[in-house]
């Protein structure tokens, strides 16, 4: 986003509606990275409804951006209207002013792997290219599944101009990073993609992952000082890629005699390895959803370390 708004935007204007200001993780927020950018944020509609006209109003010399931002993290419900990507895109072409749309999570869907459905009107990285901005950007981890990182694509001339940017250098991947990007794209390219860890935790149904919860409880149970017992529950995907998306599964409810529910995450959280576990009505839940192949057994072993016989 900064290497975006300083390259179309640096002593200008960047025009973006009231309702996508957003702030994400860490509480960065995009007028404080406008500021960064050295470019001024022009805000127009309202929080719940902006329309194209609003955007051609303040479009002008003093304009170099306009931009859109999907709200990856939280979503707008009621008596609410928003632009388009394809219309900015149209109007950006009509006044000679580039434009861009910032995804967020980057839902990648590709041939050979299964729709991910769950995430309902999500949009696509394929379809934001598609509405004609200049420029998408989305994060390479998230929906994408590869590593951290932020990924730009869009029209030759603009991905062109970015590269131009001195900033381009200072913000580039390192090659571990694009190795991992590779090997994730390479995976989707040889339709293999429902083989990433984040696709096959979203694709998992609840039955497929009763199994799992159940022989992880019948394991716990045999500790000292441990009980464990299988109940119906919902997953839920990080707000940052899935807001509002909740996904049936079976959770493994976990007690220990002599700890209270936040004192045994608590000293899960100091285990080593590791272990979050997530807190609801008093009691610690542990989700199979999320364990690869083979961490069953040493979160078993985490518990048995414990010692709370």
């Amino acid at each position: 986003m900064l290497l975006l708004l300083n390259t179309f935007g640096a002593g200008k204007g960047t025009v973006l509606s009231r309702g996508e200001l957003v702030e994400i993780g860490g509480s960065f927020r995009m007028p404080d990275v406008m500021e960064r950018a050295n470019t001024h944020l022009v805000e127009v509609g309202t929080t719940n409804r902006t329309r194209i006209e609003d955007y051609r109003r303040v479009a002008g010399a003093t304009v170099g951006l306009l931009i859109k931002v999907h709200t990856s993290n939280y979503r707008m419900t009621g008596f609410t209207e928003e632009v388009s990507a394809a219309e900015l895109a149209a109007l950006g072409r009509e006044l000679d002013i580039s434009t861009a749309y910032d995804l967020g999570s980057g839902l990648l869907e590709i041939d050979g792997a299964r729709p991910l459905d769950v995430l309902g009107d999500e949009p696509r990285v394929r379809d934001a290219v598609g509405s004609g901005v200049d420029a998408v950007s989305f994060s390479g981890d998230k929906l994408l599944g590869g590593p951290q990182a932020g990924l730009i694509v869009g029209q030759r001339a603009a991905i062109a101009t970015l590269r131009k940017n001195p900033l381009y250098r200072a913000l580039r991947l390192d090659k571990v990073t694009i190795a991992g990007l590779e090997a994730t794209l390479g995976l989707y390219l040889a339709g293999r993609a429902d083989e990433l860890p984040v696709r096959a935790m979203l694709l998992a149904s609840a039955e497929e992952l009763r199994p799992a919860a159940e022989r992880l409880a019948r394991a716990l149970a045999r500790l000292p000082g441990i009980s464990a017992s299988v109940i119906p529950e919902r997953s839920q995907p990080g707000s940052g890629s899935a807001p509002g998306i909740f996904l049936d599964t079976f959770a493994v409810r976990v007690g220990a005699a002599r700890l209270s529910a936040d004192e045994l995450a608590t000293r899960l959280r100091a285990s080593e390895p590791c272990v979050f576990a997530r807190i609801h009505d008093g009691a610690l839940l542990l989700d199979p959803r999320t364990l690869h192949p083979g961490e069953e057994e040493e979160l078993v072993q985490v518990f048995a370390r414990l010692e709370l016989g």
